[in-house]
């Protein structure tokens, strides 16, 4: 990799997009090459050789990704291996067709609202830059506050989005203007990930959401403490 002068150069992503990187993505893939074996070829792919608005691309993508991961260093303890996993990455994103602003915003954003602690495979930031039908929806803690504060007037309420209200009905009217906030907001959050899943799944919001078993099972009582309640019952009734 050729590297950047200065080391991590800061420069607008959108703007490296609209650039070099584009054009690097569409030579790759008409560029093919053929390694012999035996009698056999085999296409192998040839990747476009980095250019230094490439590089500055991975350098900032990076440098995101560090500012949101705490334990970086674990995976990246040296510049030999940082440059590698730049090299890597660069690749993965070409093969994935991971090529516009909004898809790494949505990478980063994903990254913000499920913070991680270890540093994630190129796989599993390539699937976060996948765009969600869910994406616009507000975090679940948001949409339980914005339920709640509208919930006195739901006929004229508008909300931020249909899941909230969803929601909040899913879960139950009466037990979120009634339970303290510890209590209700865990039968909110069970209505909303059902609803979210559904989203990005494309099927129907409205249908009935199951209802959660009790937290607290009640065990059947034994023989003997059967009995000895009994006992008590008729000692009362003397």
């Amino acid at each position: 990799m050729k590297a950047a002068a200065g080391g991590i150069i800061s420069m607008p992503m959108n703007e490296v997009f609209a650039g070099h990187y584009l054009q690097s993505l569409q030579a790759g893939e008409a560029k093919k090459a053929m390694m012999g074996r035996g009698s056999e070829f085999i296409p192998v792919k040839v990747y476009p050789e980095l250019t230094d608005a490439d590089v500055d691309l991975m350098n900032v993508v990076f440098r995101k990704l560090k500012a949101l991961i705490p334990a970086w260093k674990n995976a990246l303890y040296s510049q030999g291996i940082e440059h590698e996993a730049k090299r890597e990455w660069f690749k993965a994103f070409v093969d994935a067709g991971v090529n516009s602003q909004h898809q790494l915003d949505a990478g980063f954003a994903r990254l913000r609202s499920e913070p991680q602690t270890w540093w994630p495979t190129v796989a599993e930031f390539i699937g976060w830059c996948q765009v969600r039908a869910s994406d616009g929806v507000p975090d679940c803690h948001t949409a339980y506050i914005e339920f709640c504060r509208k919930s006195s007037d739901l006929a004229g309420a508008t909300f931020s989005h249909p899941i909230v209200r969803l929601a909040g009905s899913g879960a139950g009217l009466f037990e979120m203007r009634t339970l303290p906030e510890e209590r209700a907001f865990p039968i909110f959050e069970r209505s909303f990930m059902v609803l979210k899943r559904r989203l990005d799944a494309g099927e129907e919001l409205g249908a009935d959401i199951p209802k959660a078993l009790p937290q607290e099972s009640i065990c059947p009582l034994s023989r003997d403490e059967n009995k000895a309640r009994m006992m008590e019952l008729l000692r009362d009734v003397q």
